[in-house]
């Protein structure tokens, strides 16, 4: 194995043919290679036979000695060089001084098939991992796709061991965070002695013994502690899952430094294995340019990656590439096609986003009733904007009947999320009692938490805001004038979405008017599209233009 003494990351492979017959090994190294043939020169006196099996392998940065997959066959012996072939190549191609590990033992059972050579042989059936978890929502050469598969169904313990001659084993240097030696409970300093019952030589045994493991397997590892001898429990994992941790831990810095190249480059690694939560994680770091320069069409290539495998996070984000022509052509029919595949597994953002599709009819006819029933979805899933909006809905009346209680229950639900309209919204509600009780404390509570956490609001401050806002619910016109006249003398930022309404909803031209100069004195942009509409379209002309004017304090 090259680098001699070095300390080998023994977190290899299951072999999807027979397992290896440990005491007919040959071992040896690549002299060449040409295309899908290599020759390599083997070791010591046992030579091997036209169709057994051989193992390529080679030093991984950051993972030791890592077989390539693929199934790799001799094809002629000649003195002490043997040529092999192969028809499925792994994730990187040989090359010279590579290690190989030929079992000379022929296989016994199992389905014939054709060799390499035109012969049959007989081997035992592959064994498929199981799928691997997405993990939460997150690098070769761009452009590039899913490579060969093959790595995908073979083991992974992740722990670097070297062989220390007064050790009855071999001792764990490194312990890879997330892996399985890790969740298993192996910490550096471990003497291994045996594994699955075998007893455990060197570290090179230890990777053969290794390779006869199935990724999902769980098997006993016994190991010295101390003055202990103690046993844990590792379950092999496949090389895609392993990969798409070892891009999450970086990417959150878990155990490990934050390195988003890093992390970047492990998702990759994973996606091109398969793994569908790597996928769609890959293409967030292309869109937003994490870890990778940003590039929306590799973003859309690795979405639909994960979204073909059905992925709903896939899904999601395929349907928002076609909305906004992402990496894409800009296509809504398709978008909310998409969003429809990912909201039938319930998830949350293409419930909200497929609602939003149907409220504004974006690629597809505008249907309010359909609208809030896929809000309705998201926020009993807890998406806050849905809850939000169904709360909202429910409150004006908007297609569904007024129920402001229920109301109150939905728009307090995205409050506690933190959602600022909702807050806004929950302190009125208190204020004027509407679908809660009357509080006055619990209404300036909610407007200060919507202010946001720099606001330095007084206690008075919110008392009189508070008041004004009740004010300006007043049956009597005069009353809402004043109010807001004196909130907008108060420059009270968190009455601003209250402000807003009335100035395109008041039944009478002098309030909405007062409500344009009061949006004015405060000058929060977010008033700005509110009051250059109302400049255009109101029917009352001094109200259009005490908006144009509030419009140009505000900025263009």
């Amino acid at each position: 194995m090259r680098g001699g003494g070095k300390a080998v990351l023994a977190s290899l492979l299951v072999l999807v043919l027979a397992p290896l017959a440990l005491a007919d090994e040959v071992r040896g190294v690549v002299q060449s290679v040409r295309g899908s043939t290599v020759v390599v020169k083997v070791e010591g006196d046992l030579r091997p036979q036209v169709g057994d099996r051989v193992v390529l392998s080679d030093e991984v940065p950051g993972l030791g000695q890592v077989a390539l997959a693929g199934t790799w066959s001799v094809v002629k012996v000649e003195g002490d060089l043997v040529t092999a072939q192969t028809r499925d190549a792994g994730t990187s191609s040989p090359q010279p001084g590579y290690r190989a590990s030929i079992d000379a033992t022929r296989p016994t059972s199992g389905p014939a098939r054709e060799n390499v050579d035109g012969r049959e042989e007989t081997t035992r059936e592959s064994e498929g991992a199981p799928s691997p978890p997405p993990l939460p929502s997150p690098l070769v050469s761009a452009g590039d796709g899913p490579g060969p598969h093959g790595v995908e169904r073979m083991g992974y313990l992740g722990v670097r061991i070297q062989d220390q001659p007064q050790a009855r084993g071999s001792v764990v240097v490194e312990v890879v965070p997330g892996g399985p030696a890790a969740l298993g409970g192996l910490v550096p300093g471990d003497v291994v002695v045996e594994i699955n019952g075998v007893r455990l030589r060197d570290v090179e045994f230890f990777t053969q013994l290794v390779s006869a493991i199935r990724p999902g397997t769980a098997v006993p590892v016994k190991v010295e502690r101390g003055t202990e001898e103690v046993t844990r429990t590792v379950a092999a994992m496949n090389w895609a899952d392993q990969f798409a941790r070892m891009g999450y831990v970086r990417y959150h810095g878990k155990g490990v430094e934050k390195d988003l190249v890093e992390a970047a480059r492990w998702y990759r690694e994973s996606a091109r294995l398969g793994h569908a939560g790597s996928q769609d994680t890959l293409g967030w770091m292309y869109e937003q340019g994490q870890g990778v320069q940003r590039d929306l069409a590799q973003a859309a290539y690795w979405y639909r990656q994960s979204a073909d495998q059905g992925n709903p996070n896939g899904q999601n984000n395929v349907g928002r590439m076609y909305v906004s022509g992402w990496g894409v052509a800009q296509d809504p029919v398709t978008a909310v096609a998409w969003y429809r595949k990912a909201a039938a597994q319930n998830h949350p953002w293409a419930a909200f986003n497929l609602g939003s599709c149907y409220y504004g009819g974006t690629g597809v006819a505008a249907d309010r009733r359909k609208a809030f029933d896929y809000w309705r979805q998201a926020a009993e899933l807890g998406h806050v904007d849905g809850r939000y909006q169904v709360g909202w809905m429910l409150l004006t009346g908007d297609t569904v009947a007024r129920d402001a209680g229920e109301a109150a229950r939905w728009l307090l639900l995205a409050a506690q999320q933190g959602h600022r309209g909702a807050q806004n919204t929950v302190g009125l509600l208190y204020a004027l009692g509407t679908g809660v009780p009357r509080d006055d404390r619990q209404a300036a509570e909610w407007l200060r938490l919507s202010a946001g956490p720099d606001a330095a609001l007084a206690a008075g401050e919110l008392g009189e805001t508070v008041a004004l806002l009740r004010q300006l619910h007043a049956q009597d016109e005069d009353d809402r004038e004043d109010a807001a006249n004196e909130l907008g003398k108060l420059k009270a930022a968190v009455a601003v979405p209250v402000l807003v309404r009335f100035l395109e909803n008041d039944p009478v031209a002098s309030v909405r008017e007062e409500a344009a100069k009061a949006l004015g004195r405060i000058g929060d942009r977010s008033a700005l599209p509110a009051l250059q509409g109302s400049a255009q379209r109101d029917p009352d002309g001094d109200v259009r233009e005490e908006a144009g004017r509030a419009a140009q304090k505000l900025g263009p």
